[in-house]
Formats: structure tokens, sequence, C-alpha cells
């Protein structure tokens, strides 16, 4: 590629790259610091309402630096999802709407974190690394039985003569600076897996976009999607992406790789030359694999709900409803546009397009009134009440009126009980008024339900009338069934 070339390229990257975009703004410390700290460098999604309160939290702090940062997180998270930096999905009902990173601000994030912490490359673990890769590269691609033989002949003998300095008890043990050089190329191995994940789920969703515009285009190119949805074919799942993803994950949640992957981080982690190993990098280490997972999950999640949802799409006849829909848009488009060209339309010349005439009123500008917001002030003074002092024998009548007394109610069957043996609720009326009027009889009724009262031996559709005086000195009477309170029940019902 010649230098113009590479010019004409890079300037067509600038002006489409998300990424570039992001590190042009002049937000751009702001954007990267939130990501940053709300995603901490993954592709996790996070419930929206979560983030907007965090990037309202955010701005405040900011403005109180002396930054010069106006509006409110959601302009913000609009902005970003328009220019993206950021995906936003409908969630579920129980989710709600979510937000994570695109591949692009991922791209950012990182590019970033490397240039304040530089990671060094010039490393002993690295060069083992890439020697060993060569080695197995060159030993698997060899056709030849004896080159096969040979390499693996030279690699047991390297073990043999490994096993035998082992039983020999000479066991070299790595130092501290280099069990710190290979932790540090094990994590930045995993640093590029994040972008990775947003960049699969955002193939998907093309692809899911893809084969929408396919089964909605009128030339008849969406046979063969049609045939494939109802053959049972998963078009997303056998995908490029989708087969690359799926080796990917299966080997991901091997239940064998995990639980070895886990006891090997453990046992690195209790070796003494990790002693000074900073936090962070144990942290980073110990969540490698359980993050990766995590992603995993819901870069499956969302390739099979995609799947299902273009199912559900060819299914339900949904497909035809839009095929409608865009038929009527591109004979509209089709009408618009060989108007355009027709110099001699005028606004009133008769066209052969009918007009329906719509539900809507059309008013001159002048004649909507402005809002006034100083009509909403108030024009005189606030008064100012001085404080009185409340009479506590009204407040307490205040709260008998709004309360029904339990403990009153209680104490009045427990005493007739006790005095006369076995007593109905009108019984307990005559030796104890109602203090509370209708309301210490509803309190009777329910004290007797709760007691489980039973009506006399025999009698079950016995009645009684019973009366009580209200506020105004009033007497009221009504007919109740005859409920009989018993010391047995009232002490069950203690206990």
């Amino acid at each position: 590629m010649s230098a113009l070339a590479r010019y004409l390229a890079l300037t067509r990257l600038g002006g489409e790259s998300p990424a570039l975009a992001l590190l042009r703004s002049p937000l751009w410390p702001l954007i990267v610091a939130v990501l940053t700290q709300v995603f901490e460098g993954s592709s996790r999604r996070v419930a929206s309402s979560e983030f907007y309160e965090y990037l309202d939290r955010t701005l405040v702090a900011v403005r109180d630096a002396g930054a010069e940062v106006s509006g409110n997180a959601q302009s913000y998270v609009r902005t970003w999802v328009d220019a993206g930096w950021m995906l936003r999905r409908p969630g579920t009902a129980a989710t709600g709407e979510t937000l994570e990173p695109t591949q692009s601000a991922l791209v950012v994030v990182d590019f970033l974190e490397s240039l304040q912490t530089p990671r060094r490359g010039l490393t002993v673990s690295r060069v083992e690394t890439l020697t060993r890769q060569l080695e197995d590269l060159a030993r698997d691609t060899d056709p030849s039985v004896q080159g096969r033989l040979a390499a693996l002949t030279r690699e047991r003998d390297r073990i043999d003569a490994a096993i035998a300095r082992v039983q020999a008890g000479d066991l070299e043990l790595v130092d501290s600076e280099q069990v710190g050089e290979k932790i540090s190329e094990i994590i930045r191995g995993a640093d590029d897996i994040p972008a990775d994940f947003a960049r699969v789920r955002a193939e998907f969703d093309s692809l899911n976009q893809d084969l929408r515009r396919r089964l909605l285009d009128q030339d008849g190119a969406r046979g063969d999607v049609l045939d494939a949805v109802f053959g049972g074919v998963d078009l997303i799942g056998d995908s490029e992406a989708g087969r690359s993803f799926s080796s990917f994950y299966s080997v991901l949640l091997d239940p064998e790789r995990s639980a070895s992957v886990d006891t090997w981080i453990d046992d690195i982690l209790s070796r003494p030359q990790v002693a000074d190993l900073p936090p962070s990098a144990r942290r980073a280490l110990r969540e490698v694999f359980a993050e990766m997972e995590t992603a995993g999950a819901e870069v499956n999640g969302v390739l099979t709900s995609l799947s299902r949802s273009l199912r559900h799409f060819v299914t339900t006849d949904a497909y035809v409803e839009h095929r409608q829909m865009l038929a009527l848009i591109r004979s509209a488009r089709s009408g618009a546009a060989e108007a355009s060209r027709s110099r001699a339309v005028r606004p009133t010349s008769q066209m052969q397009v009918p007009l329906r005439r719509v539900g809507m009123s059309v008013r001159s500008v002048g004649a909507l009134r402005l809002r006034n917001p100083g009509e909403e002030r108030v024009a005189r003074e606030v008064s100012r009440n001085k404080a009185g002092t409340a009479d506590l024998q009204a407040l307490t009548a205040l709260v008998r009126a709004s309360e029904i007394d339990e403990g009153e109610l209680r104490a009045h069957v427990d005493d007739v009980v006790a005095r006369l043996g076995p007593s109905s609720i009108g019984t307990v009326l005559r030796e104890h008024p109602a203090t509370q009027g209708v309301a210490s009889v509803v309190g009777l009724l329910n004290l007797a339900i709760t007691t489980r009262a039973r009506p006399p031996t025999g009698e079950t559709d016995a009645a009684e009338t019973i009366s009580w005086t209200n506020g105004s000195e009033t007497t009221l009477s009504a007919r109740i069934p005859t409920l009989v309170f018993t010391a047995d029940r009232l002490r069950e019902e203690n206990q």
C-alpha cells in the first residue's frame, strides 16, 4: 500500500471510527473515567438507572472541581449511544433497560490504560511463550511422520531429564520477578477479551438486522432465509461468528478445565514468590476466567434471544406486516421523488394522490399563547402562624377515635369471664359499656373470631341484640350472632 493509499484509508477511518471520535471529544477524560469505573474494563451490562445515578454524582463532583460540564446524565448517555460508545438494550421486565460499552469504547479504555501504565514487553516470559508456540506450531503442521516423531522424542527427552532432576532433589524455582512477569503476561493476554465479546455481540446484532432486511426484501431474496428458518436452521448460531463463539464458550465452560484452573490459581497465590504481588494483580488473576465466563454467558444469552426473536418474527408472520409497511413507505417516497422532478407542481395544483383529512387542526403560530412563569409566583407574603400548645387529652381522644383499644377490650372480656363464666359479646357490653362506640363492638367481634368463640351448644343460629352510645350520646343497637367467650379458648389464644 502506498503512502497516498494509506493516507486516504486513515482519513476515511478518522471519519468513521467511533474510537477516534471518542479521543477527539472535548469530554473524553470524563467519558473514559466513567466507563472505566462503572464497567471495570469489561463488556458487562449495567442497569441504566444505576448508571444514571452514578453519572449524576460524577457530574456534580466534576463541576465542584472547576470543570465546565452542562446537562444531566440522560442527555450524556443519549449522546454517547448515538456516537457508538455505548449500547442501550431494553432488557427484561425484571432488569429493565441496560447499558454496556461498545468495542470501540473498550479499545480506547485499554489504549489509555496502557499509556498510563506502560507494560514491559522485553521479558523472559514473553520470549519463552513465543518460542513454545512456534515449536508447537512447527510440530503440529509437520506432515512428515519422521519429523513428528523426532519432535515428540525431543519433548520426551526433555521431560525425562526434568523428572530425573526432580527425583534427584534438584528443584529449580523461578524467582519473584519471573513470577510477576508470567502473571502480567497471563493478565495481558486476557485484556483483549472484553473488546472481543463486545465485537461478537455487535456481529450478532448486525447479522440479525441483515437477516430481517433480507426477509423484507421485495426482490424475492427472502426465500432462502424463510426456508432455513422453517427448516429448523439457526442462522445466527450457525454463522461464522456463532460457530466460533460456541466453540470458545464450550471450552470455557468445560468443568474439568475450570476445576484445574481454580486449583492452579490457588496454588500460585499460595507460593512465597508471590508474597509481594500487588492486591490488584492478585484480584485480576483470580477473576481472569470468572469475568470471561460471566461475559460469555451474557453473549450466549444474546445469541439465544436473537435466534428466538428471528424465529418468532417469521413464524408469527410479523414480517408480512413489516413488508406491507415497507411497500407503503417506498410508494410514498416514489411519489415524492416524482413530484420533486416536476417543476410545474404548485401548491394549488390538482394532485392525482388523494389526501385524507386527519384529525389535527391547523392554527396560526400567532394564536399560540406563551407561558408566563411570573403567573406562578405568589403575590402576597407568606403568613406565619404562631406555634400553639397541644392538648394531651384531645390528642388521646383522637387516638382512641382512630384506633381500637384492643387491650381494654381484652381486659373487659377476661373480667367478665372470670366473674360470670362463659359470656357472649352482649354480656360483656352490659358489664362494660362500649367506650369507643361502634369501634368497641367491631373490636369484640374481631376478638371473638381470634379466640375462636363459638355459639351456645345446640344453638348454631343463635343471635342477640346489643346496644351502644355514639359520640352524640345517641343509643344505637344491632343484631349480631351469639358468640360465647370461654376461659379455655382465651388461655389458648394467649399461649
